[in-house]
This record gives structure tokens, sequence and C-alpha cells, in this order.
């Protein structure tokens, strides 16, 4: 079902960030079968397909923070070089 595809696209998509990998990855040959053995009629999205979420969700973070940013008070970043 289209809600089904839409779950794995967005685990997908998820796991593309959070553990940094290629774009590309869910186009590759041996994970295509990978998924084609747990979901047959399940075709993941293309790397231009993934790239585009990305950037859409960096933009809707990125409008989140503008939000709630101005509502809290003074901020501190530390980082050790």
């Amino acid at each position: 079902s289209s809600n089904r595809k839409r779950q794995i696209d967005q685990a997908i998509l998820k796991c593309t960030i959070e553990a940094g990998l290629p774009f590309s990855l869910f186009n590759h040959d041996s994970l295509i079968e990978l998924l084609d053995t747990l979901e047959p009629r399940y075709k993941p999205p293309d790397r231009h397909t993934i790239s585009l979420r990305i950037h859409d969700q960096y933009f809707n973070h990125m409008h989140d923070l503008k939000s709630v940013l101005p509502h809290i008070g003074p901020i501190a970043f530390t980082s050790d070089l």
C-alpha cells in the first residue's frame, strides 16, 4: 500500500541521514534484492529523490528552529577542537 511505501521510504531517509550513508546505497543491486525479499512490491527511491527529501527535511527543521529560538533564553554553545 502507499502508506507502507511511505513508512519504508521514511525509514530509508532516516537511515541515510543518521548513519551518513551515500544516497545511492539503496539503489545498489544487493540492497534492492534484500528489499525485494522483505517487501516484493516495494521500489526504493532513487538518489535524486532521497537528496530532495533530505533537502526538504533540512529546511523544515530550520523553520522549526527559527520559530522556537526567539522564545527561549540565552544559549551557549561549546566545542572541543
